[in-house]
């Protein structure tokens, strides 16, 4: 009988209906192989024996988590949630299959009889019933509820079939690494960047920060959000100190009040909370400005009008979240944005006189990589531009043929046709002091910058026609 089936890489071949069944496992190999030679069962009995045995042996291995409300925002509390995703093609009976944290005092969820997670379907799994009806009312594919709570903290998560196998054993954490726009502040879900595996459930790279109040019982997809904030400005040159501003972006096609809106960081207190003023529009399409420091944002933005402030409070150079919140006072916005220290935020953007600009409205908003630094000075109270500019700083307008670039530069100045005046061309910095200059008959010249310190410099220029003022800004 052993001679009409072979075992071959987990395979049972036979020329009838059976053909192609696999078994996984490696242990259920062996076993099968000494029954075989043993010879006593027949193929079909031993088959039969394996189905009845081991009815979800292929099936679990298409579970996995692939979302975790661990901590609610308060003013949107749904209580305590996660998501369950079969990234696999065929159904999964998770009847009488058990959910449970790592606190052995706590009792299991046991997954009601009937209850079939479909090829590519989500199901949510609860705590309370009616929280997360009142956040998600339009979610139907849930179950629950489980009598323990997910830990603020980190807590592990351990997922079994109706046999006790182990199928799903993981950990998150709260901690360093691990995406903080998930905590309760930020008012943000743990999306799985991969839904279709269940490895490296428990390594914080395997984790992002996804959209305000989740996607549950969905594919996570782009938050879209109405308003975001699309420049950050954290910590300002102590050479060009136009104070703290977060910028506000409308991504719609309409007006939007946001008289009575509220803009917070990190701290739940009276005095780090800043409430927009009444009558307050931002356009479609449009920005506004939040300063925390009016007199000196106006005194290097002279020409931006679109602002209020001040908020007050200062934004962290460490890194902090920014909160907005509606009318309502539900959490609409947040982003958890990292200084230098974290390698994939922008360097310059820390206290080098650049801000943060946002790259795209529908990236991952708590992502260093969708953000980058632009302008000197940035661009506040507008989109950002190629044509890096600072507000307010004049340019030799009035006489086309006279050239500097680049600027900002760190090495070299260029100047085209300085032989049109008659006096050398001189750079002074912010005391009045001469720190270099250059005059030639030549159509362009160089002049190194190299040794200067970072800052603000006027540019002089004499002519018959009188004197050209302008800013040049060394990084």
């Amino acid at each position: 009988m052993y001679s009409m089936y072979k075992m071959h890489q987990g395979k049972i071949a036979t020329g009838g209906a059976l053909t192609g069944i696999i078994i996984g496992n490696t242990s259920l190999q062996r076993f099968c192989h000494h029954i075989f030679a043993a010879q006593k069962f027949s193929a079909v009995a031993v088959l039969t024996l394996l189905i009845l045995s081991f009815p979800n042996l292929t099936k679990a291995q298409s579970i996995t988590i692939s979302e975790i409300n661990y901590s609610s925002n308060p003013t949107r509390d749904a209580g305590d949630w996660l998501e369950f995703h079969n990234f696999g093609t065929t159904d999964i009976d998770l009847s009488n299959w058990t959910f449970i944290d790592g606190n052995p005092k706590d009792t299991a969820f046991i997954f009601p009889s009937g209850t079939i997670l479909s090829g590519g379907e989500y199901l949510v799994v609860y705590q309370n019933y009616n929280k997360f009806k009142t956040e998600y009312p339009g979610v139907s594919h849930k179950t629950g509820a489980f009598s323990f709570g997910l830990s603020k903290n980190g807590d592990s998560l351990h997922l079994r079939d109706n046999t006790g196998k182990a199928i799903i054993d993981m950990r998150y954490s709260s901690g360093k690494h691990w995406p903080q726009g998930a905590n309760s502040k930020g008012g943000r879900t743990l999306e799985l960047r991969n839904p279709a595996s269940n490895a490296n459930l428990s390594n914080y790279t395997s984790w992002f920060d996804g959209c305000i109040d989740g996607s549950p019982g969905a594919a996570y997809s782009p938050c879209n959000e109405r308003i975001d904030f699309s420049e950050i400005n954290y910590n300002s040159d102590s050479l060009y100190n136009q104070s703290e501003f977060v910028e506000l972006h409308n991504t719609t096609a309409s007006d939007i009040n946001i008289s009575g809106y509220a803009l917070r960081d990190g701290k739940d207190t009276v005095t780090h909370l800043y409430y927009i003023p009444s009558g307050t529009i931002l356009p479609a399409n449009g920005y506004m400005v939040l300063s925390n420091d009016t007199a000196a944002f106006t005194s290097h933005n002279k020409t931006v009008k679109n602002y209020v402030g001040p908020f007050g409070f200062n934004l962290s150079n460490t890194g902090d979240y920014i909160r907005l919140y509606d009318v309502s006072g539900k959490i609409i916005f947040s982003v958890y944005y990292q200084d230098s220290l974290n390698l994939t935020w922008p360097k310059s953007a820390d206290g080098l006189g650049y801000t943060l600009e946002l790259r795209s409205d529908t990236g991952k908003m708590d992502d260093g990589a969708n953000w980058f630094s632009g302008c000197y000075g940035g661009s506040p109270g507008g989109a950002y531009s190629l044509n890096c500019g600072i507000t307010g700083i004049e340019e030799f307008s009035k006489n086309n043929s006279l050239r500097f670039y680049p600027n900002p530069a760190s090495e070299i100045l260029y100047v085209e046709n300085p032989s049109l005046f008659s006096d050398n061309i001189k750079i002074y910095d912010m005391t009045g002091r001469c720190v270099a200059q250059c005059t030639s008959s030549d159509s362009k010249v160089e002049i190194s910058i190299s040794s200067l310190n970072r800052g603000i410099y006027s540019i002089i220029a004499v002519s018959r026609e009188g004197n050209y003022i302008g800013k040049l800004i060394k990084f």
